[in-house]
């Protein structure tokens, strides 16, 4: 969760404060700070700015890694060019967009996650992919070994 709140208490400002200083409403600079939603490329280095610290005092590598690879690589090159330093992105984490069907979004909430033991929905989203990722690649193999006994048992 980015360290943001920790930011504002340190320097005795509010939420209200950091929303009009970045030029934005409370509700979004909320939903920021508590890490439902990214800032925009153009509000980042405001932030920073006003709180002055570095992005990586608010954000780790991680939660800054959620975002598509162009996106990452926008906020990067805007970050950089607005604020003169180099930004330091841990480029290891491989980057998928998800697509969630409606019937899915009542099951996608924080209680039921949390009731399931993923305290983040990145979690969730990264335990389904490599879950059913794996599913997938042991149906091929089992597939595979069927066919190779199928042609080996033909030849005898």
């Amino acid at each position: 969760m980015p360290k943001i709140k920790e930011k504002l208490t340190e320097l005795g400002k509010s939420i209200q404060w950091l929303a009009d200083s970045v030029g934005t409403d409370r509700p979004l600079m909320s939903n920021i700070s508590h890490g439902k939603c990214l800032p925009t490329t153009i509000m980042m280095p405001k932030i920073t700015d006003s709180l002055k610290c570095g992005i990586g005092d608010l954000f780790t590598p991680l939660e800054l890694d959620f975002t598509s690879g162009k996106s990452l690589e926008c906020i990067r090159s805007k970050y950089e060019r607005i604020r003169g330093d180099k930004l330091q992105i841990n480029t290891n984490i491989l980057n998928f967009c998800v697509r969630i069907e409606k019937s899915g979004y009542p099951l996608l909430n924080k209680k039921i996650l949390h009731k399931c033991g993923f305290p983040h929905y990145a979690d969730f989203l990264n335990w389904a992919a490599n879950e059913q990722l794996q599913r997938r690649y042991d149906w091929i193999i089992k597939k595979e070994q069927a066919r190779i006994e199928q042609a080996r048992s033909q030849s005898e």
